[in-house]
């Protein structure tokens, strides 16, 4: 059986230029994803116009 360990990132703010924030977005993906770990979720928050990130990694036992 597979054991995990996640992950949260948060990404945005409501001072935050839409552009700048998709820039962070990218950076943070790839960043993630060369040390081997997963994008499983995205959500997005209305209120603070910030971007919720859930990662995963694979532990081998």
């Amino acid at each position: 059986m597979d054991s995990f360990k996640y992950e949260v990132k948060t990404v945005g703010g409501v001072f935050k230029l839409r552009s700048t924030k998709l820039t962070e977005l990218e950076e943070l993906c790839g960043d993630m994803g060369n040390k081997g770990w997963e994008l499983v979720s995205v959500n997005y928050d209305w209120l603070m116009v910030s971007y919720t990130l859930f990662f995963r990694k694979n532990v081998l036992n």
